[in-house]
């Protein structure tokens, strides 16, 4: 944010011996993800991610991103969301009788972590058939490690191989067995299985196991989409539902008015994916805390050709952060940016704003493919929870945005629950 306000839209910097340009315009956005995306790679962030995920949809390139990415649009299309939303709310529900005993004790919750208890079960029964609530803490925490490693590798002036045992490389080596033991147990359990009733990806993408290549190489690739999954699937909707649970405690205006809106519309049953249209002030609310805390905060890219951009020349070669928090706080396009508004969403002021200058899930033919999956689940599960309670923020808890892969609380998010029925 400083930078792009003391030098503009277009930022060359020195990172060590890296050279990194700081992209923060709508056009220039426009330009990488859509109009020339040919000439750019994944960078560094997501490269360096590439020991966690191998060569999964967020990482890989070419022919095999693209027939990954078709094979995997099948697990979003309309016919299977509505019997996912059946299980994110049921799932939401018993979440939501756990905490009965909480509020009767009046006993604060690390929201943060509750979120990533809840979507990380519901990726697991919608997204793999598979029950991972015992495993969640776990998986979060073994993530944060991994994650954390990649980050210090995107920022280290000298990367030393994940082989080489420094006690952070030790870390991460331990992270990523467990990490590895989870997957091969929830693949090989699903061999020993009948899958053609299931209607996941795990489903898919073992049928996709038809003899051409080797039973090592389909298995490598069926692991690397999981731990894509299971990283990308849970941390960006974990993040969001944080982050509206923390904005909703700071701005009574706001949450008055989800109240009165899922009072009126739901009367106090359960929502549903046909409530979703007539949800219109929650969607807003979603939209806004995307725009102010964007999980996937910045999206690196690494020029392959010579570029220009902004009358300014990119050399090949170069790695580039198009960031996605300094975009949606951006004067220029945003009034008031960096205060809490729904009302910025409304239909009309949405027609008025400037194109690419919002971009929550990316844009060109490497947006989002998840984006309909989860902000359906954001929705459903901010439906079912506000109905029944309100969360107050307890009082010494700092809360603090980290940036790592995705933009999430550095300390969690200690809440106090307060019962609204």
């Amino acid at each position: 944010m400083r930078a792009t306000q003391e030098y503009g839209d277009l930022v060359g910097f020195r990172m060590g011996p890296k050279r990194l340009y700081l992209v923060n315009h709508p056009d220039y956005f426009k330009h990488v993800l859509c109009d020339n995306p040919g000439n750019y790679l994944k960078g560094i962030g997501l490269v360096d991610a590439k020991p966690l995920l191998g060569n999964g949809l967020l990482t890989s390139e070419g022919d095999l991103w693209a027939s990954q990415r078709r094979l995997l649009q099948a697990a979003y299309r309309g016919e299977r969301l509505e019997g996912f939303s059946l299980s994110m709310v049921e799932t939401t529900r018993i979440m939501l009788d756990r905490w009965q005993a909480y509020a009767n004790r009046d006993q604060p919750l690390d929201i943060a972590q509750e979120m990533v208890r809840l979507t990380v079960k519901i990726l697991g029964f919608t997204l793999l058939h598979t029950d991972l609530e015992n495993k969640a803490d776990m998986l979060a925490a073994n993530l944060t490690v991994i994650t954390r490693w990649a980050m210090s590798q995107m920022t280290a002036l000298f990367r030393l191989p994940l082989s080489i045992p420094t006690p952070g490389n030790l870390r991460a080596q331990r992270a990523l067995h467990q990490l590895d033991q989870l997957v091969q147990g929830i693949v090989y359990d699903r061999y020993q299985k009948d899958t053609d009733g299931y209607n996941d990806i795990l489903s898919l993408l073992l049928s996709e196991k038809n003899g051409n290549g080797s039973q090592h190489a389909i298995d490598k690739q069926v692991r690397d989409e999981i731990m894509t999954l299971l990283l990308a699937g849970h941390e960006t909707t974990a993040a969001t539902l944080t982050w509206t649970w923390y904005l909703l405690s700071q701005h009574a205006e706001v949450e008055r008015r989800l109240h009165q809106e899922l009072d009126q519309v739901l009367s106090g049953r359960n929502p549903t994916l046909a409530d979703l249209p007539h949800l219109v002030y929650t969607r807003m609310l979603i939209d806004e805390v995307l725009r102010l805390y964007p999980p996937i905060w910045v999206i690196p890219r690494k020029t392959i050709a010579e570029d220009r951009m902004g009358g300014f020349t990119i050399p090949a070669h170069s790695d580039l952060l198009l960031s996605v928090y300094s975009l949606h706080r951006h004067p220029d396009f945003w009034k008031t940016p960096h205060a809490c508004d729904p009302e910025r969403f409304t239909a009309e002021q949405s027609a008025g704003r400037a194109p690419f200058s919002y971009l929550p899930f990316g844009a060109g033919p490497r947006s989002c493919l998840g984006s309909r999956f989860g902000l359906a689940e954001v929705i459903l599960i901010v439906a079912t929870v506000a109905q029944r309670y309100r969360f107050e923020l307890v009082s010494q808890n700092t809360v603090e945005p980290e940036a790592s892969l995705t933009l999430h609380p550095r300390h969690g998010i200690v809440m106090r629950l307060l019962k609204r029925r």
